[in-house]
């Protein structure tokens, strides 16, 4: 189960990190010069603390740089309006072959006037899913355009409009009662972001007698992306209540990223 797209900040990151290494160089080169040029003592407490400068640039620069990328691409991000302050996407396995989709968010308007949202999926099983939104109260409908293979579907709240200074609005979609007899879809959920988002929860549900194994969360620094940037593994399911759940949540996530929870059934 998947839905995203946007533009590519790999290159980004890339980028600051080599800079970010090329100046704790510099950084290290210069000050070493000029403490043993005029030999004060003080010059050599700056050195030092230059230096220490420098290493903490060549060890922390795929942090530093992956957060300078967030805030870049939050702030140059295309506007569409609104943005999302959670989003979630729960995937329901009941059995080995029934399943139910669910993806949920809450949206503030960035400016007024605000009629409609996009989302996007793809559910990789046998038959086009029947798709419908969460609470009934807002409108789904296909938009004729594909985007990298997902079904992209706009929905609309009936007319209302929604300002900048309004509450935020609770909307999403769902697809129940899918079937996979042959288990030909894909063990996996993920999520795009192309939206800008505070918060982005993935969740697996599955009942508690499936078996699953080899469980990975994943990041990627680009929607197009197949090596990951980030993996996080996981032994087995926590157990709440009758069910065995995989939740991935993550605070700002990368816009034009993706983020996947992939596993194996054990049978």
């Amino acid at each position: 189960m998947s839905n995203y797209e946007v533009a590519n900040p790999k290159q980004f990151i890339d980028s600051t990190n080599k800079i970010l290494s090329l100046i704790s160089a510099l950084f290290s080169i210069i000050s070493f010069v000029i403490s043993f040029k005029y030999m004060k003592w003080w010059l050599y407490v700056i050195t030092a603390t230059i230096f220490i400068i420098s290493i903490i640039l060549i060890v922390k620069r795929k942090s530093i740089g992956k957060k300078l990328m967030i805030v870049f691409l939050n702030k140059t991000a295309p506007d569409k309006n609104y943005k999302l302050i959670e989003k979630k996407s729960t995937y329901t396995f009941k059995s080995y072959t029934e399943m139910e989709f669910y993806s949920s968010c809450k949206v503030k308007a960035l400016h007024d006037g605000l009629e409609y949202i996009v989302v996007r999926y793809r559910w990789t099983g046998p038959h086009n899913p029947v798709v419908k939104t969460l609470n009934g109260q807002h409108n789904i409908t296909e938009i004729e355009s594909r985007m990298s293979g997902y079904q992209c579907c706009k929905i609309d709240f009936r007319g209302k409009k929604y300002n900048k200074n309004d509450r935020t609005i609770d909307t999403g979609f769902k697809m129940e009662k899918l079937t996979d007899s042959n288990r030909v879809s894909s063990p996996h959920l993920c999520t795009g972001v192309y939206d800008i988002t505070d918060k982005l929860v993935l969740e697996v549900k599955f009942s508690k007698e499936l078996k699953v194994k080899d469980i990975r969360k994943l990041e990627f620094i680009h929607y197009t992306d197949d090596e990951h940037y980030k993996c996080v593994n996981e032994d087995v399911p926590t157990i709440e209540g009758d069910w065995q759940v995989i939740r991935y949540e993550i605070e700002h996530p990368i816009y034009g990223g993706k983020y996947l929870i992939d596993w194996v059934f054990d049978n």
